[in-house]
């Protein structure tokens, strides 16, 4: 523990509980430049860790301290200059002093940290100075959130998505965790009933964002399948509305169309689905991952995408089995849906895969379906994939970013998808090529995947494209397909991006400001600009009621709207 602690040019951050509510406290706080994120606190390999020390990569950490022990540790990431990471460590106790210790290359004043409360906790008290956040309970400082505000200041890889996207409807996430929806509503998938008066001129096409006023609590995470959507909520619990044909709503019946967001039910149809910390949407079918680290599964089951070992559909979350069908699978931290396949990060850096193989996308050198997880090869079939921190799924291909900011991809490749210079299906990971095809794609941080093409998001805030060009989805100002990366245009260059989305044939990014920016096919209203358009290039999401513009999206409040991308 001595020799870990030495590696750090840190002070304490010292965090007690009284009988008021968690105080924090802290002395100095340093800038980090790290291209890593997306994990949780619990979930960074030693081996990850001792490789980037090694490489001399700037790396920021906080490690969550417990009888001198390290229980668990936040990685900092400079791509995201506002969002907030929330806190999961195990073995918290309220009689327990905690300290967290952060390891940087740039120092900055403690002033640009805050530390917040959680939904039933007051949001108070900078690090620097004494704050008690009044009732705060034990789950409150368990998963309180950390925030960094000043604007390129190093901050904390939320792990939760503030924009979602499905085939061909939009959603987004305030920072007070409200949600909005827009795009087709055919299945009720926006969250627009058919009597909602302000959509009764046409109420299956919703051209501009909807607040949807009835989904219960505050939302912390929001994805899309064909014609469902899913909302993660602050307490742990799931919401789903939309399309429920194959059960995929998880509520226990196969209805057609559900307009009103019901809690997803638990194993077996009894009580509800809780303790969720993330969520993926398939075509058809739904994963969540608990905290404990199982995944569960549901919806449609036809080519094994549950990974229960069944190709039936099933209305209930099941839990995913363990490879070879033996026991189940765990120490998961990052999911991914395809159209009709599934894919799960695990702590340790490897990858599994289950479901639809007919392109190749699991990654497991064949072409055939699955119904338990693979774990997928290395590059050249040799060994397995290592060091991933995050997983991305399109409709028949998948990808998956390492720590090293490298980007590996594999599945069909036919519109160049892959972003390796070529169109054919490939079985096993391919690196993915640079811009203008020179070398490979670095400094990535986050990546997100359509029906045809792939956008990556860079540590510097700015957004590559590839695959599938025919609506603009790729934001280049052409309906050329490419291959391999380009950067998507704004009025020079999309910049400032902390989250990215693709939908079916279309594009979604979140700015650091808080708004919204789309590009791609509009046919259905999905850019949300009061249109049916397609564009080439990104445009600003409109406000409710084709007011202004959409603002306040992401996880922080503070907001600068803008009309220049």
């Amino acid at each position: 523990m001595n020799k870990l602690i030495s590696l750090f040019f840190t002070v304490a951050y010292a965090l007690l509980v009284s009988a008021g509510g968690p105080i924090a406290t802290v002395s100095a706080a340093q800038k980090g430049r790290s291209p890593i994120g997306f994990f949780d606190v619990m979930y960074l390999s030693r081996e990850i860790y001792k490789e980037a020390w090694q490489c001399r990569s700037p790396i920021g950490f906080f490690d969550v301290m417990y009888n001198d022990e390290v229980a668990g540790r936040v990685i900092v990431n400079t791509a995201k200059k506002t969002p907030t990471y929330v806190l999961g460590a195990a073995g918290l106790s309220p009689e327990t002093n905690y300290l967290f210790w952060y390891h940087t290359d740039t120092a900055v004043t403690a002033a640009d940290l805050y530390l917040l409360g959680s939904a039933h906790a007051s949001k108070s008290g900078r690090l620097h100075m004494k704050g008690t956040f009044t009732g705060a309970t034990l789950s409150d400082l368990q998963w309180g959130q950390f925030q960094v505000t000043e604007a390129g200041l190093a901050s904390v890889e939320p792990g939760h998505k503030s924009i979602g996207a499905g085939h061909r409807h939009s959603l987004a996430l305030t920072c007070d965790g409200e949600v909005y929806a827009w795009g087709d509503n055919g299945a009720c998938q926006s969250g627009v009933p058919s009597d909602d008066p302000t959509q009764s001129t046409n109420p299956t096409l919703v051209r501009v964002p909807v607040l949807l006023e009835r989904l219960p609590g505050r939302a912390v995470e929001v994805v899309g399948g064909n014609a469902h959507s899913l909302a993660l909520m602050s307490d742990g619990t799931v919401y789903a509305w939309g399309d429920n044909t194959v059960g995929q709503l998880g509520n226990h019946d196969k209805s057609y169309t559900v307009c009103t967001p019901q809690q997803v039910t638990g194993p077996g149809g009894v009580d509800y689905l809780t303790g969720i910390t993330q969520l993926a949407a398939g075509s058809m079918h739904s994963l969540a991952v608990k905290e404990d680290g199982t995944l569960w599964a549901w919806g449609e089951g036809g080519h094994g995408q549950l990974g229960i070992h069944s190709d039936h559909d099933h209305t209930v979350p099941y839990q995913v089995v363990g490879p070879g069908n033996v026991g189940y699978l765990t120490d998961v931290v990052d999911v991914a849906a395809g159209d009709d396949h599934s894919l799960a990060l695990k702590r340790d850096g490897t990858v599994y895969a289950w479901g639809a193989g007919g392109h190749g996308q699991l990654g497991i050198h064949t072409k055939d379906d699955h119904t338990v997880p693979y774990q997928v090869h290395g590059p050249g079939d040799v060994g397995y994939l290592f060091g991933i921190i995050k997983v991305a799924a399109g409709a028949n291909f998948s990808l998956a970013l390492r720590g090293d900011g490298t980007l590996w991809a594999w599945g069909e490749g036919g519109y160049g998808q892959l972003g390796i210079h070529t169109k054919d299906d490939h079985t096993i990971p391919y690196q993915v090529h640079g811009l203008d095809n020179v070398g490979y794609l670095t400094d990535v941080v986050d990546v997100t995947a359509g029906q045809h093409h792939t956008l990556a998001l860079k540590n510097d805030g700015t957004v590559y494209a590839w695959g599938g060009n025919f609506y603009g989805q790729l934001g280049i100002y052409s309906n050329d397909g490419q291959t391999f990366p380009h950067q998507v245009h704004g009025s020079d260059y999309l910049t400032g991006i902390i989250d990215v989305a693709a939908g079916e044939y279309y594009s979604l990014a979140l700015r650091d400001d808080g708004t919204v920016w789309a590009w791609g096919r509009g046919y259905d209203g999905q850019l949300g600009i009061n249109s049916n358009n397609d564009h080439t290039i990104p445009y600003q999401v409109h406000g409710p009621g084709n007011v202004g513009n959409l603002t306040g999206i992401g996880p922080s409040c503070s907001t600068s709207p803008t009309d220049t991308p």
